[in-house]
């Protein structure tokens, strides 16, 4: 429910913000602002500070540092009060803050370096290096990983540098940048080895999307083996897409020539599947039939891509019934479902996201379940 709302923030507004546990502290208009998190009564506003100021802290610490500076104030988050200046590393090699303290991913020509540096105290929490032209990405807000050139693969939590995973991937080739996507019990490293191949066609959907051109690499949370390894791309991933999803989609909009030398626009759609990495659907459709929507029903176990003009249905285990069945002139006799082998019974304890990971474990192979092409009905005026 609505605890409560400030009419005046509009939704379009980029603004600095902090959030901790009991406080939101936000700038507006040069002004800097801090309210009760849980009823949203002011508890102090500030003015003096440069508009756009970078943010950061925790229950008892408010750091305030303008654009690019390497200076911050720290005022009292319960009262609004400066207590201090303090130094803090460059913008440019800042990754990610954590509470009051800030991650830095610095590079040289002998190494690369992860840093969890305490501004408060001057002090760095912990520290670890790796070889030079390794690359580093945020996992979520809590936990990180980096690749190195040889393969090497690391996961490793922010807040006190725990090892998450480490394992191994084969040499890969020169490459750019990585992502890592999680779900409940695999890590999904993805390589983008360049650029020069994707044509793509520049898109505002493409925002918050990561090139992969290279290898999907897929590990076991629990026992950090590598499962699986895929090629991909030149593709588009969406970073966002549900993490209990049994299906990782792929799709990007490209120009195409073809053999009479015309260019065309075509999208292409690739889908794997997240237990084998075996491709569940690969194919290039016209450029007016995009991809606009990726749904799942559990209780049907079955995930629905849809595209503008059809609908692709990707069906798993035995028990699956097609959402969409194309017409027929008599419709067939109805038969019992069969139970999915190793779905598991529900528990008091069982979350909302373990019932819907449970509702997806396999009693088939899922690309034989693919059912066909169902266009889109349009209701008629």
């Amino acid at each position: 429910r609505l605890a409560w709302k400030k009419n005046k923030l509009r939704a379009t507004e980029a603004i600095p913000l902090a959030v901790s546990a009991s406080t939101v502290c936000y700038q507006q208009n040069g002004q800097l602002r801090a309210v009760d998190r849980l009823s949203g009564k002011t508890l102090w506003t500030r003015d003096g500070f440069t508009p756009k100021s970078d943010l950061f802290g925790d229950d008892h610490l408010l750091f305030v540092t303008s654009p690019d500076s390497t200076q911050a104030t720290v005022l009292s988050t319960l009262d609004g009060r400066q207590l201090a200046t303090r130094a803090l590393p460059r913008k440019k090699d800042r990754m990610i803050t954590l509470g009051r303290k800030i991650l830095t991913w610095s590079s040289n020509d002998k190494e690369t370096t992860w840093t969890l540096f305490d501004p408060w105290q001057k002090e760095t929490v912990w520290q670890r290096s790796f070889a030079p032209a390794t690359q580093p990405t945020l996992v979520n807000t809590q936990t990180v990983a980096i690749l190195e050139p040889e393969g090497h693969f690391l996961v490793q939590r922010i807040s006190d540098g725990t090892v998450l995973l480490e394992n191994q991937v084969p040499k890969p080739k020169a490459f750019e940048n990585i992502a890592v996507l999680e779900d409940r019990t695999r890590y999904f490293l993805a390589v983008n080895r360049n650029q020069d191949q994707a044509n793509f066609i520049p898109s505002s959907s493409n925002s918050g999307r990561f090139v992969v051109n290279g290898e999907l690499h897929a590990f076991d949370i629990h026992s950090k083996k590598l499962n699986w390894t895929a090629k991909i791309g030149p593709q588009l991933l969406s970073l966002d897409q549900s993490r209990n999803f049994p299906v990782l989609v792929f799709s990007v909009q490209t120009r195409k020539q073809n053999k009479e030398g015309r260019t065309t626009s075509a999208v292409d759609i690739h889908c794997v599947d997240k237990e084998t990495g075996k491709n569940l659907y690969k194919k290039t459709n016209s450029y007016s039939n995009q991809l606009v929507a990726v749904e799942a029903k559990p209780s049907q176990q079955q995930v629905e891509l849809k595209f503008r003009t059809t609908v692709v249905q990707l069906n798993y285990g035995a028990a699956t019934t097609p959402a969409k069945p194309a017409a027929t002139p008599q419709s067939p006799p109805k038969k019992e479902p069969a139970k999915a082998p190793g779905k598991l019974p529900a528990t008091p304890e069982e979350t909302p996201a373990d019932r819907l990971r449970n509702l997806f474990r396999r009693a088939g192979t899922p690309p034989s379940r693919l059912a066909p092409e169902t266009p889109k009905k349009t209701p008629m005026p």
